[in-house]
């Protein structure tokens, strides 16, 4: 496989929030304040209050009749990272490519299938 360099601006897109929406941009920025702290989002019992303010959000400014979190992931550097140990860390470690991961749209069909073969 060859690879190709390619330079791509990195730009801190605070304070202009306002300028992209979902429609033109394929992604809009969203200042939602669900009142949690730092660690709070490492702790599983403060995350239903995110995801059900995230849904709130999401659901609204969509206009959609449902919105539901199935599946998340949150990762948190280490300050052991990388190690050339593999050794095992507490949280997931960022990721060091852009990637989709499982999200084409076979594996989003199957992840929501399972996720919803009770209903």
């Amino acid at each position: 496989m060859d690879y190709e360099m390619i330079e791509v601006p990195v730009t801190d897109m605070r304070g202009s929030e306002k300028f992209f929406n979902l429609e033109e941009h394929g992604f809009a920025i969203f200042k939602v304040d669900v009142g949690l702290g730092y660690d709070d989002y490492h702790n599983p019992e403060q995350l239903p209050k995110y995801f059900s303010k995230l849904e709130a959000v999401l659901k609204d400014h969509l206009g959609a009749s449902r919105v539901e979190v199935f599946r998340h992931g949150i990762r948190k550097r280490d300050d052991r990272w990388p190690s050339p140990t593999w050794q095992t860390y507490t949280h997931e470690q960022p990721a060091t490519v852009v990637h989709i991961g499982e999200w084409v749209p076979q594996g989003l069909k199957l992840e929501t299938k399972e996720e919803n073969k009770d209903r």
